[in-house]
């Protein structure tokens, strides 16, 4: 997951709103980790306004570890399941077939 040049503000808030859009497709196991990342950093970034930017993007680089393998797993059954139904779409006679 890239996050650009968001404000680190920004970052855990979208985070919780893709977890909380993935419905069931993710295990409460894996959305309750994410979630105690986000509030966590969000805890850290109110009582840290004076940090210096390396802090700030370790910090960051923190949360994006925690979450980068749940949101891969997010954005992996979305992939299988768009295949699955492009398979079922494809299903008719091939070219071969009708020759």
């Amino acid at each position: 997951m890239t996050w650009g040049n968001p404000t680190p503000e920004a970052i855990p808030p979208c985070v919780k709103q893709a977890l909380e859009a993935a419905g069931d497709k993710l295990s409460s196991t894996d959305k309750d980790t994410v979630l105690t990342a986000c509030n966590e950093t969000l805890a850290w970034l109110d009582n840290n306004s004076l940090a210096d930017k390396e802090e700030y993007e370790h910090r960051l680089q923190e949360l994006q570890k925690t979450s980068a393998s749940v949101m891969a797993k997010l954005h992996g059954q979305g992939q299988e399941q768009g295949q699955g139904q492009n398979s079922q779409r494809h299903s008719g006679p091939t070219v071969e077939e009708v020759d």
